[in-house]
């Protein structure tokens, strides 16, 4: 074979197994978990005796509103753009360890809960950057140790078509 034909048939080589690439990662796509995005009001709150904050200041809270989608996250007067959610399944053992309750004890399922972490590229968010979703209409955000409950006041659990 000669160097020219070599080089070519290197080079086709090559373009097929980055179209191949390409095409398997266009199948590969998945739905973005949605759940979570909409406006969402702070309605109640658990105060395990392990938390930090007093039950005043998670009064003080309540009425509090949390926005998050694909391009802003908010909690009061805090928020991010371009936040970046992410999804992890904890149990109830995890769950324990983690946050020195049951999850039962704020309102949780015992079995598969839903933790959603939120990293924000500019200012991270203090509060309202942790959630844990307790069903389509409702999410928890957990904060000094207290859960706080949120009830979607707006914005569809489907996503627009």
């Amino acid at each position: 074979m000669q160097v020219a034909e070599k080089k070519s048939l290197h080079r086709f080589k090559s373009l097929w197994l980055l179209g191949l690439v390409l095409i398997l990662g266009a199948c590969d796509r998945h739905e973005e978990d949605t759940r979570h995005h909409g406006v969402w009001d702070v309605d109640n709150f658990s105060a395990p005796d392990t938390a930090e904050m007093s039950a005043e200041a998670a009064e003080s809270i309540l009425g509090s509103r949390g926005v998050y989608s694909k391009h802003i996250a908010r909690f009061e007067d805090m928020q991010c753009l371009k936040p970046r959610y992410e999804h992890q399944s904890l149990d109830a053992e995890t769950f324990m360890e983690e946050f020195g309750v049951e999850p039962g004890q704020v309102g949780l399922a015992d079995d598969d809960i839903t933790r959603i972490e939120i990293t924000c590229y500019d200012n991270p968010l203090e509060r309202g950057s942790t959630l844990f979703v307790k069903d389509e209409d409702t999410l928890m955000t957990v904060w000094e140790g207290v859960f706080f409950q949120m009830h979607r006041s707006s914005g569809s659990p489907v996503p627009a078509r």
